[in-house]
């Protein structure tokens, strides 16, 4: 029995040997496959790996070389606008000072300036449409159309009209700009002004009190052609001040959703109101960053800040003659007694007297229908960049750009 126990004993170790064998086999072959499985989806994640690796890296170019494209489009886009202060130091009948701060590389915001004769400044700000490189582009089309109208013409309204006029053309992404333009005379400081949509600029007085120019003559610029744009006038005293600014100013929000404001504008302006311009703009602009604290600037901030001196005249006088041709002599010895006086150098003093000689034989020549006697009056003027002579006389209406010409 003993034996027979051992033989099946031996016989049943033998078989859970062998199924022991097979297990393992099968389980090692299972390891095997699940190994090899291993091995390829190793061999599949290196490969998904390095074509991500790959695709960022190139994504990185890509974002890399955009960056470096937008750089330069900034750079670009800064060197239209004039940067450098102060200006026209040569001239102490006013300060200028701006400043502008794009919400992107690029933007719409604009302002230029500059003399468009001796005695007429240009002020120009502007608001395009949109953000980026489209704005960008529309906004450098404007400003060098403005520029160039602005050349030979004292009108802001008539300067927008042809602006509007040419930007409304081929506009096929329907953009548009705001435009405020200013023409100043610097012997009378009369601003005559055209605001196209654009936000409402501030007179600011030596004693504090502020005026908003709220007259608006006419619609944005570029939207809709065949627009005939108006013009507003106002005289700056000595020592007043012209605030122009972008709706980044009042628009600039915080935490919170709340706005700048035109109510906090004309707060600090009062507050500020004896600031020389350019420290006026730095303290608005740090204004605005606190009250924006930390949030992501939204708007382009545009701001350009004017303070009107007056022109100082060495001499001023006015004198009367009659419609005779022997009066020739009395304005001649008035005006060279007066250049004597004041030490007005010879050379201008022949040339003005040239001038005035061939204008006065013309209005006494021609200038009356009757055998009545007419007064002539001059007036002179005299500063330290210019000599002016106004001549105001009753004849007949004349105007040499609408008479035919002669065959």
């Amino acid at each position: 029995i003993m034996k027979n126990s051992m033989k099946k004993l031996i016989t049943d170790l033998k078989d859970m040997n062998q199924n022991l064998e097979m297990k393992v086999k099968e389980r090692t072959k299972e390891i095997k496959m699940a190994y090899d499985e291993l091995d390829v989806y190793k061999n599949q994640l290196e490969v998904k790996v390095e074509e991500e690796i790959k695709k960022r890296q190139e994504t990185m170019a890509i974002k890399e070389r955009m960056e470096g494209e937008l750089n330069i489009a900034h750079d670009i886009q800064m060197s239209m606008i004039p940067l450098l202060f102060p200006v026209f130091t040569e001239y102490k009948e006013f300060s200028l000072f701006a400043k502008i701060k794009p919400a992107r590389e690029v933007g719409g915001d604009f302002y230029d300036f500059y003399f468009i004769d001796d005695n007429h400044l240009c002020i120009v700000i502007g608001d395009v449409s949109g953000k980026g490189v489209p704005a960008a582009l529309f906004m450098a089309v404007s400003k060098t159309l403005i520029k160039s109208r602005a050349s030979d013409d004292l009108s802001p309204a008539s300067i927008v009209s042809y602006v509007n006029e040419e930007m409304s053309i081929d506009n096929p992404a329907s953009m548009f700009v705001t435009l405020f333009i200013g023409v100043l005379d610097l012997n009378t400081g009369t601003l005559k002004y055209t605001n196209a949509g654009h936000n409402p600029p501030y007179i600011v007085k030596p004693d504090s009190t502020i005026a908003a120019l709220n007259q608006r003559h006419g619609p944005i610029v570029g939207a809709i052609d065949g627009i005939t744009y108006s013009e507003g006038s106002i005289v700056l005293k000595p020592k007043d001040k012209l605030l122009l600014f972008t709706d980044g100013v009042t628009e600039a929000m915080n935490i919170n959703g709340d706005l700048f404001g035109e109510e906090k504008l004309e707060n600090f302006l009062i507050e500020s109101h004896g600031l020389p311009v350019t420290p006026l703009i730095d303290e608005l602009m740090g204004a605005v960053s606190d009250h924006e604290a930390g949030c992501e600037q939204s708007d382009d901030i545009t701001i350009l800040a004017f303070e009107y001196f007056g022109r100082e005249l060495i001499a001023s006088d006015t004198i009367s003659i009659k419609n005779h041709i022997n009066s020739l002599s009395t304005v001649a010895n008035y005006f060279e007694s007066l250049s004597e006086e004041y030490s007005i150098p010879m050379p201008i003093t022949h040339k003005m007297n040239i001038a005035l000689d061939d204008l006065l034989n013309n209005i006494i020549s021609y200038g009356y229908d009757d055998d009545k006697e007419h007064i002539i009056e001059l007036q002179f003027e005299y500063s330290k960049h210019r000599l002016s002579v106004i001549i105001s006389d009753d004849g007949i209406p004349f105007n040499p750009f609408e008479e035919k010409p002669v065959d």
